[in-house]
């Protein structure tokens, strides 16, 4: 009886979501309380959230509640094994399109789980206990403190459901209709209350096809071809060219509703320089309608790569956080060919008359940005035998009197010199 008024209780409160979002969608809060967790460790008392963009959450509760609705499974099982320290969340797609969401932990050392239910059901609770109902997603995999213990949806994932041990940290995207019902069960398998974020992201798919050439014979190229988030440098898709005339097509994801959002098409072969593609969501069916022609030029002794991506805040030799994808790639390419010794250039923006003394400084200013970038390397494994700097203050801008804030950005940059390989 008394798991009968609890599931007679959450159906009411289920159902209601179709009222409560069409009256506010925006006004639920993106931000938890302890107590307004504590009081949602189970299936019935479920909190209703807002699934869309960063949702940050205080406190992990400890404990149950009153109702251990999950126990006595395998460790082979879709849930887990048991709950441990549990919140429950109810929420309804915002948007139509493939739905992914990143549970971060604020302390690495927490083991995240989760189970996803896609539901009308007026029983619900009392069937996950009856185990009569399964999760559409679930993961259970170890936490991985390299990935900083993240757990959730990716469209990069190809499994649905991750067991108990060491494994993929996170599952498969799902496609949903905006409307439809969802329950997401977190479980905290270790005591710890600093709580955790989640943030909801809907994609659709685009596609994007194009040919790769080596840059000197016009040759075709096999080469890796990845799709990514430009400001956090998320890997969305990957595909790799045809060997025999160089083409790729790739089913890109962007955020549904976002024409501004940027990611960069990214291009790497061994033995060659890598190379990136910034690319706007509205600019895909606009200015890349026609395949995308990309030559890469060889690793060898005086060729130059710039980095349009690694630049810097003014008048500091501090990166700006988007420049962490093309440092990364750059840590690659040292890491994967031995004998590369490089030349790094570092620039900076400026024009006009300048006195001696400005002069001297920005000049100073364009050799931090080099070291920056030297001390990356470094702090990466990437010997310092390995690697020179140089600074050209502001005489080689590409923008010689920039009439942009972008125009004034890019000159801000760093370029590479092959001086051995």
């Amino acid at each position: 009886m008394k798991n009968f008024f609890k599931s007679l209780l959450f159906s009411a409160l289920f159902f209601s979501l179709t009222n409560l979002y069409s009256q506010s969608e925006h006004k639920l809060s993106a931000s938890f309380d302890c107590e307004q967790l504590i009081s949602s460790s189970d299936c019935a008392n479920a909190l209703i959230i807002n699934a869309y963009g960063k949702i940050n959450f205080n406190c992990t509760p400890e404990g149950y509640g009153d109702e251990l609705e999950i126990k006595n499974n395998s460790s082979k099982s879709v849930f887990f094994e048991k709950e441990h320290n549990t919140v429950w969340l109810k929420f309804k797609a915002l948007k139509d399109g493939f739905l992914t969401f990143k549970l971060v932990p604020n302390n690495i050392t927490y083991d995240y789980d989760y189970a996803l239910f896609k539901t009308e059901s007026v029983n619900l609770c009392e069937r996950i206990i009856n185990k009569s109902f399964q999760p559409i997603r679930s993961n259970n995999s170890r936490n991985n403190k390299d990935e900083m213990s993240v757990t959730g949806l990716s469209m990069m994932a190809g499994s649905d459901f991750v067991p108990s041990g060491i494994g993929n940290n996170l599952s498969k995207a799902i496609k949903v209709v905006k409307g439809e019902l969802f329950m997401l069960v977190i479980d905290n398998v270790y005591k710890g209350n600093e709580g955790f974020s989640l943030r909801f992201e809907y994609l659709e798919v685009k596609t994007i096809e194009g040919e790769i050439r080596d840059e000197q014979t016009g040759e075709p190229i096999k080469a890796n071809v990845t799709w990514e988030n430009k400001k956090t440098g998320e890997i969305l898709a990957s595909t790799t060219s045809n060997s025999i005339d160089g083409k790729f097509k790739l089913e890109a994801p962007v955020y549904v509703n976002n024409p501004n959002a940027e990611f960069t098409l990214s291009t790497y072969i061994n033995n060659y320089f890598f190379k990136e593609v910034f690319i706007k969501t509205k600019d895909i069916e606009s200015i890349y309608t026609e395949p995308i022609r990309i030559v890469l030029p060889k690793l060898e002794k005086g060729k130059k790569m710039r980095l349009h991506n690694i630049n810097f805040h003014g008048n500091l030799a501090t990166f700006y956080p988007t420049a962490k994808p093309t440092l990364k790639r750059l840590k690659k390419l040292m890491k994967l060919n031995p004998n590369l010794q490089i030349l790094i250039e570092g620039h900076t923006n400026g024009f006009g008359t300048y006195s001696e003394e400005h002069i001297n400084r920005i000049k100073q200013l364009s050799e931090q940005r080099a070291e920056a970038v030297k001390s990356y390397l470094m702090e990466n494994d990437i010997s310092e035998k390995r690697m020179r700097t140089i600074g050209y203050n502001s005489s080689r801008m590409l923008f010689p009197k920039p009439r942009t804030l972008k125009e004034e950005h890019l000159n801000r940059r760093v370029e590479i010199l092959v001086t051995g390989y």
